[in-house]
């Protein structure tokens, strides 16, 4: 189980297998399960406004993590964001072919 420091459950905590893409997500009571097919290995408890903890797995079947609430400031996070510094100037001048001089200059040919 991964709860608070409060002893709160954590729900939606991610639970990752560390140098492996594995992962699970903790449900409502902050419960979850991972196969693990070495005892060396090591999990990470992570969850939003509070700090990833490592945890050696070991021979233990069952682990119950306690996260600390984490300072509620970025630190080295970069934030992306689909909006940039660009403005749309002239974005509606933007030369096109004049369609009707290419229609009226046209000829029909019709190939036998």
């Amino acid at each position: 189980m991964v709860s608070d420091d409060k002893g709160t459950p954590l729900a939606a905590a991610t639970v990752s297998l560390k140098g492996t893409v594995k992962a699970v997500i903790t449900d409502e009571q902050g419960r979850y399960s991972i196969e693990i097919d070495n005892s060396a290995a090591v999990l990470e408890f992570s969850s939003v406004g509070y700090i990833t903890k490592g945890v050696n797995v070991g021979s233990g079947d069952e682990l119950n993590i306690v996260l600390e609430a984490g300072s509620g400031k970025l630190e080295e996070e970069v934030v992306v964001t689909g909006f940039g510094e660009n403005r749309a100037k002239g974005l509606w001048v933007i030369p096109l072919p004049k369609y009707q001089e290419m229609i009226y200059g046209a000829r029909a040919t019709l190939i036998p």
